[in-house]
């Protein structure tokens, strides 16, 4: 029978750092991530640790020891514990002390060139004590020093091990000892350095006179350290059960610890894992983590695309609501196993939907313009329904492509004249999922009007910069996708290009605009989509009422289709060009919300 019970004893660092003792960082635990230069506790957490520390140590009441937080470990028995909670907090600590031995270090060698062989002891005698802390001795013929924290290799498949053994030892951040690190891994490394190099800063500050010790200053460093020792205190929670350890890890970060649905999520799946006796059980996440680049919205968007209803609580506790509710043991699988199945098999799709990662131009355009159209998230939630639903190469189905053709004629008919709600959205997932494919294909089309569907391209967008600039982008991608794979160099960032008129919105009395254009074309056209463009640099206010010579200039730098026609034009614009293109745009539109291909 399972050893269920689980110890929780409160700790000095004296006792957490003893003698031989070994705590292990398990591969499947997110990198180092605690901060030292952010501006919020989010983002600080280094600096807040320090100033409270601070703080109690020069208090005058000290009766109590000052409770740091809290560890849940896996007791390997002979001082080795697996840490499953409490790896920031522990590896704080450690660089604390190492920023103590660091400032050892260099007052040592400052003292060796004062020749002076008293306070020299002295001081090796403190780097001696804050050593003993750090590091286990290992007794293999010659005495070497290990480090009490071990960092197995992480879910990055980088060896944090190692820079934490150089943060520890006093090295530089290099960039070139880091080379092989991507972005994201070079941010880790530098935390650590960046977190050692401010608490050693802070230590030196407090306790040096000039960045140099004198017996005063060593005497209060050696309180200092005394109550680091004595007074900073840990609750250990220890167990031999990992089902027992998530647990308690689950209970202590639903009661808000700040760690993520992602976070919560790789430890229950660790957990049931294990609860079945897999031995691998870490190695389902790391088969997620290494290959997925998936976070807390994802857990969202799977759970509603699977309920076909919005979340009721945090994604996590709707994902193991619905592990509770809809996942059963079958004859050859566990629950767990059938679950985790669906899930991986989820992931790539959603990446494929991100990615936009389609070859024809019907599903390139539509999906581009769901992404960036608004309600993103009710979006997400229909295609990656209907992607985990049709087995089939989905750009090749009919009814997939009829419902999103549907879907897209309910958001352009939303954006000119409705209101979006995302009850039919749900109800069409919820057709989808059940298969019943001529429901899901109609619950689009009693929301809106397919003439004013239409009509909407032609409407005045006065005040309403948002809405052209969405059927603009639109008029891009189905004006410049082709039927294959090939990435346009037009490539357009939407959240990076503004709405430009070409007609100034205020145009100047002595104006081109005014001369050229009669007052009443400008009321017509001004607010229309022929009188629009895209640009991709933001051109100032003082520009935008340039005459077109002028402004044909800044469109040049454009590499949108668009946009470089009027800067390759070589005639005067007038009200014909304008009320032609007009046309263009909106025919173009109409044929592409028309159209299932």
């Amino acid at each position: 029978m399972a050893d269920i019970s689980f110890r929780p004893e409160s700790k000095v660092l004296n006792e957490i750092f003893g003698r031989d003792i070994k705590y292990i960082i398990p591969e499947y635990q997110r990198p180092y991530s605690w901060d030292c230069l952010g501006k919020s506790d989010q983002n600080n957490q280094v600096n807040v640790m320090w100033d409270d520390l601070v703080n109690y140590f020069e208090s005058n009441d000290q009766k109590y020891p000052y409770f740091i937080g809290s560890m849940v470990l896996i007791d390997n028995n002979n001082f080795s514990y697996d840490v499953v909670d409490g790896q920031q907090r522990l590896t704080t600590l450690m660089l604390l002390l190492s920023s103590i031995k660091c400032l050892f270090d260099k007052q040592i060698v400052i003292y060796e060139q004062k020749n002076n062989p008293e306070f020299l002891n002295t001081l090796k005698a403190g780097l001696t004590s804050i050593n003993e802390l750090l590091f286990n001795n290992i007794i293999e013929g010659v005495i070497t020093l290990e480090k009490k924290v071990k960092i197995d290799k992480q879910s990055s498949g980088y060896n944090f091990d190692e820079v934490l053994k150089d943060a520890i030892e006093c090295k530089e951040y290099k960039e070139e000892s880091y080379k092989n690190a991507s972005s994201e891994q070079k941010s880790a490394i530098k935390r650590y350095f960046n977190n050692r190099n401010f608490l050693e800063k802070k230590v030196s500050e407090k306790f040096t006179t000039l960045g140099e010790f004198n017996k005063t200053d060593f005497i209060n460093l050696n309180k200092f350290i005394h109550f680091l020792k004595t007074k900073v205190s840990v609750v250990r929670i220890l167990t031999s059960d990992i089902t027992i350890a998530y647990h308690i890890f689950e209970i202590l970060n639903n009661r808000g610890l700040p760690l993520s649905n992602k976070d919560l999520f790789r430890n229950f799946l660790i957990k049931k894992f294990t609860e079945i006796g897999d031995i691998e059980a870490n190695k389902k996440w790391l088969a997620l983590e290494n290959i997925y680049d998936f976070n807390d919205d994802f857990l969202g968007r799977w759970v509603e695309s699977t309920n076909a209803n919005q979340q009721k609580y945090s994604s996590y506790n709707d994902v193991i609501a619905l592990y509770d509710s809809k996942y059963h043991d079958s004859i050859s699988k566990k629950k767990i196993e059938i679950f985790y199945e669906d899930f991986k098999n989820a992931l790539p799709l959603y990446e494929k939907i991100l990615n936009v990662d389609f070859k024809t131009r019907f599903f390139k355009t539509k999906i581009n313009f769901f992404l960036v159209a608004g309600n993103q998230r009710y979006s997400l939630n229909l295609l990656l329904s209907l992607l985990r639903n049709i087995q089939e190469n989905i750009e090749q189905n009919e009814i997939a492509k009829i419902i999103l053709a549907e879907y897209d004629k309910y958001i352009n008919y939303c954006l000119s004249f409705g209101r979006f709600s995302s009850k039919p959205v749900y109800k069409c997932i919820d057709f989808i999922n059940k298969k019943q494919w001529d429901n899901a294909v109609k619950e689009f089309s009693q929301h809106y009007d397919q003439q004013e569907v239409l009509e909407g391209f032609e409407n005045d967008f006065y005040g309403n910069n948002e809405t052209p600039k969405l059927f603009l982008a639109k008029y891009h991608w189905y004006s410049t996708f082709k039927d294959d794979d090939v990435i346009s160099d037009s490539t357009l960032y939407f959240d990076k290009c503004t709405l430009e008129h070409i007609i100034p919105q205020y145009p100047t009395e002595e104006s081109q605009w005014k001369k050229d254009f009669k007052k009443k074309f400008r009321e017509d056209y001004t607010y229309k989509l022929g009188n629009m463009t895209l640009v991709t640099s933001k051109m100032n206010s003082a520009a935008k009422n340039y005459d077109f010579i002028e402004k044909k200039k800044k469109y040049a730098y454009s590499n949108l289709p668009m946009t470089i026609e009027l800067a390759n034009l070589h005639e005067e614009i007038s009200e014909k060009y304008i009320s032609n293109r007009n046309n263009s745009i909106t025919q173009i539109l109409i044929k592409e919300i028309s159209n299932t291909y």
